[in-house]
């Protein structure tokens, strides 16, 4: 349906699945204080933008899915259409909710297994520093290695999406993961 765009769509997609707080220190995200309607309506918007997207296949020569599409002039207006039939004043805005909203949903996700992977890691520290057959300077290494990972948790805790943002993201879990699974069935 959306063949022109599949890559646009598994973009999101990826993004949705895919998404930690790497993207919250993208240089030009920007997180917004959502919510619980504006996020709905991020969410809800999608199908609209990505018919845009269908309407516009091919146009343009070559554009690089969603972004590309939205440097378009023709497709501006109709963008900032498809997104103001769910609250929002421009397409610029809707992408600012949707972005809070994908990092945010990929924090939770990711949260989970970081809070695991501390006492893991402390546990295999201890394992290496008590093993007697690896040399000392190979256990410096292997725990230098393992530092660094804890470091880039620990930068990832500290960029956290706001509590009132990840309160209301938690909540549209299911339209969340549905509109997942609807892309993907795009693909």
């Amino acid at each position: 349906m959306f063949k022109c765009f599949g890559i646009a769509a598994g973009a999101v997609v990826a993004a949705m699945v895919a998404a930690t707080t790497v993207s919250a220190q993208a240089p030009n995200f920007q997180p917004v204080a959502l919510t619980a309607g504006s996020a709905e309506a991020a969410v809800n918007a999608v199908p609209d933008v990505l018919a845009v997207a269908q309407n516009y296949q091919g146009a343009g020569g070559g554009l690089d899915g969603l972004a590309g599409l939205s440097t378009y002039a023709a497709a501006q207006a109709d963008l900032n259409a498809a997104v103001a039939g769910n609250g929002f004043s421009s397409y610029g805005d809707w992408v600012a909710a949707i972005q809070t909203v994908v990092s945010t949903y990929g924090y939770i996700q990711s949260a989970g297994a970081v809070q695991q992977m501390g006492p893991a890691m402390d546990a295999a520290i201890q394992q290496i520093l008590n093993n007697p057959s690896i040399p000392q300077a190979q256990k410096e290494a292997l725990i230098a290695q393992m530092g660094g990972a804890s470091a880039a948790m620990a930068g990832a805790q500290a960029n956290a999406p706001s509590a009132e943002n990840q309160v209301i993201v938690m909540a549209l879990m299911p339209q969340i993961e549905a509109m997942i699974q609807t892309m993907q069935a795009m693909q």
